[in-house]
């Protein structure tokens, strides 16, 4: 924990060292800020607190005119993150210079190792190790006008939880027409030493001097530094507390076979390759008010956290292909998770899904994701009109997870031995159960393996992480934009926002837990075994998010792989967990801006490869491991 520096007022009349500098930004605005955007740079120290009982000994304080209003008036309220103890360790780093940025010299996302070279223009410091942290760096392409486009650092690996990192900009930065960049009243003032009228300032200044000292020593001498500042990240007990705590109650009552469920349809021959499906309801501990409806959010107690409000009942999906039906004997049950927007029932009968489990012998459970199902498009939309209700998605992604794990527990307990699964007195089901999720069902998939301990072993195909990231490159995202640009008129005033919402984000985004995924465990819970596929030019889920999942996991890469991946080593299997990349040679979808990249087919054209599906049934074993299945890369040929 860093000690907080003493309030000096002093400096602010003593004009005897220098003649005082005027800072002239609006009250409540960040004074390190060379633009006109009251919140940048962002995140900021800042706006932060010191906090003595927190995880970090800080707090996040954005002051409420920091934050921008909708069209109808409604301003965002900081008290969701000012919550926190630190900003997301997920987070993206924006800074309005005022002017629109030159892209010429900036680390692309095809080489993030270019920014841990002395000649980067833009730097990530961790001030506790001194090492600079791999990032790419882009000019938002969203913003119709010029002087609206931001500057955004990406990080490319989940930074530290509880960390004090700093971020600089150097003089070798230039505008869109190759003109020099001013700094700040304030920065400027900082490297001359002279005292400024700014409170806020001042009450950071020494703070702000140990992030130049930092800076010099790792090579960046503060006469180069067009801006620099710092920030915390938020601890690994405020992102992971919510649902654990869920968890704990929720077992409890779901107990180890489940609490109740009902069969509401047993449909014969259904379809292609299905033998039977069943439709039914299945109980699941409720933590959100308004009975887990639109309107709900999770109801918390004095201390932050969760709090049971009841039983609710959940639809499930269960599939059974006829090559169960056939095999004589019990087999395994997979665990599925659908895509975004999108259910599981359709997706069970109708999808990919169905094949793969004819092709590797097992049955399928589902149940609908809330938070990102078909249930929950007017919830979304009202939060991109009014952030101040982005909660109605967030707080429901968590409940998804205990939704899962109930109903995991409910199908291998209680389900499992219903007439409608059992054949001559026998059930369908073995003891073994596996995730597979696809999209947006490999994304909190692999949330819910992280805090899952009866499911060991998943798949997560074309899977993200970092939800605050992924957004802008997706090609699901337009759609949802006009929705946005309908609640909050400036872009720069959307990019703040997205980039904000990944504190609410972090309790269910896949990045948070990542690190806890194969090794480091969470409390509780055992190591986990993942195989990821990726496909190369998924326009729909980035390969930056999929390859951010699989660095902040630390997987290898499974070679020989059609393509190196930054960070990843290249391990030739068999092997517990891996990465495996796979190409449909469709057009490039990773564009060199934070925008979407045109359709393509690659996000669900791998799915039904033959050595994509024998790569899972040989990974769907007790002892399975990942292997490499194809005949060289795994490309058309």
């Amino acid at each position: 924990m860093r000690p907080w520096p003493a309030i000096v007022l002093v400096t602010i009349g003593s004009a005897c060292d220098g003649e005082t500098v005027r800072v002239d930004r609006e009250p409540g605005c960040n004074p390190l800020g060379p633009g006109d955007h009251c919140s940048m740079p962002f995140p900021s120290a800042l706006f932060e607190v010191f906090k003595p009982d927190s995880a970090t000994g800080r707090g996040v304080a954005i002051p409420s005119e920091a934050l921008p209003a909708n069209r109808d008036g409604a301003a965002v309220d900081p008290g969701p993150y000012n919550r926190a103890d630190g900003y997301s360790p997920a987070t993206s780093i924006l800074v309005h210079l005022g002017v629109e940025p030159s892209t010429e010299g900036l680390v692309p996302h095809v080489d993030p190792g270019a920014s841990l070279e002395p000649g980067s223009p833009t730097v990530i410091l961790d001030m506790d190790t001194g090492e600079r942290v791999a990032h790419f760096a882009e000019v938002d392409q969203n913003a119709v006008r010029p002087e609206d486009r931001v500057l955004i650092l990406r990080p490319v690996t989940r930074l530290r939880a509880s960390g004090h990192f700093a971020v600089a900009l150097t003089e070798s930065l230039r505008s869109a027409s190759g003109e020099a960049l001013p700094r700040s009243a304030a920065f400027d003032a900082l490297v001359s030493g002279a005292p400024t009228d700014s409170v806020l300032f001042e009450a950071h200044r020494e703070e702000l001097d140990a992030v130049l000292a930092a800076l010099g020593d790792a090579g960046v001498a503060k006469s180069d530094l067009l801006l620099a500042w710092d920030f915390t990240t938020s601890s690994n007990e405020l992102m992971h507390q919510t649902v654990l705590e869920m968890r704990r109650q929720a077992l409890e009552e779901i107990g180890d076979r489940g609490i109740g469920y009902q069969i509401d349809e047993v449909d014969l021959d259904p379809e292609e390759e299905l033998a039977i499906r069943i439709t039914g309801t299945f109980e699941s501990p409720l933590f959100l008010s308004e009975g887990g409806g639109e309107d709900g959010v999770l109801v918390r107690d004095a201390d932050g956290l969760p709090v049971l409000q009841g039983i609710r009942s959940r639809p499930f999906t269960i599939t059974i292909p006829p090559s169960v039906v056939d095999a004589g004997e019990p087999r395994p049950l997979i665990i599925f998770g659908h895509g975004l927007l999108g259910d599981a029932f359709h997706e069970m009968s109708g999808g990919a899904f169905r094949h793969i489990a004819s092709e590797v012998v097992m049955s399928g459970a589902g149940s609908d994701w809330a938070g990102l199902s078909q249930d929950d498009q007017v919830a979304v939309a009202r939060a991109l009109i009014d952030f101040n209700e982005f909660e109605l998605v967030t707080d429901k992604l968590q409940q998804a997870v205990i939704d899962t794990i109930a109903l995991t527990r409910t199908v291998r307990g209680i389900v499992r031995d219903d007439p409608a699964l059992t054949q001559d007195g026998v059930s369908l089901l073995s003891d073994e159960v596996y995730y597979y999720g696809a999209s947006l069902g490999g994304t909190m998939g692999s949330t819910f393996l992280a805090y899952n301990t009866d499911v060991i072993r998943g798949v997560l195909n074309v899977p993200g992480a970092v939800w605050s990231q992924m957004i802008h490159r997706s090609a699901d995202w337009p759609e949802q934009r006009v929705i946005f640009e309908n609640g909050y008129e400036r872009e720069i005033d959307r990019q703040l926002l997205i980039a904000l919402s990944q504190t609410l984000w972090d309790p269910a985004d896949p990045i948070s837990t990542a690190p806890h995924m194969v090794r480091d465990p969470l409390e509780g819970t055992p190591a986990h075994l993942v195989l990821l596929q990726e496909s190369v030019a998924d326009a729909e889920v980035t390969n930056i998010a999929t390859e951010n999942m699989a660095r902040t996991m630390g997987v290898p890469l499974l070679s020989p792989s059609v393509r190196d991946v930054w960070g990843l080593e290249p391990d030739d299997g068999p092997v517990d967990s891996a990465l495996s990349v796979w190409d449909t040679e469709d057009p490039i979808a990773n564009p060199a801006g934070n925008v979407p990249a045109p359709d393509n087919d690659a996000h669900g054209a791998i799915r039904r490869l033959p050595a994509l599906i024998e790569q899972i049934r040989r990974f769907f074993r007790p002892e399975g491991q990942v292997e490499h299945t194809c005949d060289g890369p795994c490309d058309p040929e």
